[in-house]
């Protein structure tokens, strides 16, 4: 399962995480998750519910996208 996260404890720098890849800004982070979840869903024959899971968001944040 992939995990996204904000690191604090940086020094004062604030970075945004997912799949172990961190980014600037929450918006970039959130943009790789979505690429990510659709990704699951043409590639690896996931449904809705699987790919959702997978990216760490709700199956109607998923379906949304």
């Amino acid at each position: 399962m992939t995990r996204s996260h904000r690191n604090e404890d940086r020094g004062g720098e604030h970075r945004w995480t997912f799949n172990g890849v961190e980014y600037p800004t929450r918006k970039l982070m959130c943009e790789a998750r979505r690429a990510e979840y659709v990704r699951l869903l043409d590639e690896e024959g996931m449904n809705f519910t699987q790919a959702a899971h997978a990216v760490g968001v709700s199956k109607r944040t998923g379906k949304a996208w």
